[in-house]
């Protein structure tokens, strides 16, 4: 009795911990020279497709893509055009929604 009692106290700890021990790390500063050139080459390559997708670098060299595309195919060339700047080591694009979805029902 005495250890199934200890035991459930000993998870209630642990379930108490792990909000502390999973709390987001703190993000990198915006890279604001990268970022100005990361939208300049968005606006210039993508033209409308691009203009409603938002792009930011941090100074580790991580792009984040936010907003919208018409098309998962918009989200991968906008990855792309960011990707082979100078100075982004990453790109990603989970804040991108699509208005259209390659699911076909």
């Amino acid at each position: 009795m005495k250890t199934s009692y200890l035991a459930t106290i000993v998870l209630a700890l642990a379930a108490l911990a792990t909000p502390a021990a999973n709390a987001a790390k703190p993000k990198a500063p915006v890279d604001e020279a990268a970022t100005a050139s990361a939208k300049q080459a968005l606006a210039s390559e993508m033209g409308e497709l691009g203009k409603d997708m938002t792009v930011t670098v941090d100074k580790n060299g991580v792009a984040t893509l936010s907003g919208w595309a018409k098309e998962p195919k918009d989200v991968d060339k906008a990855r792309y055009i960011i990707k082979k700047l100078p100075g982004v080591k990453k790109s990603y694009s989970n804040r991108v929604k699509t208005l259209e979805s390659t699911n076909e029902y």
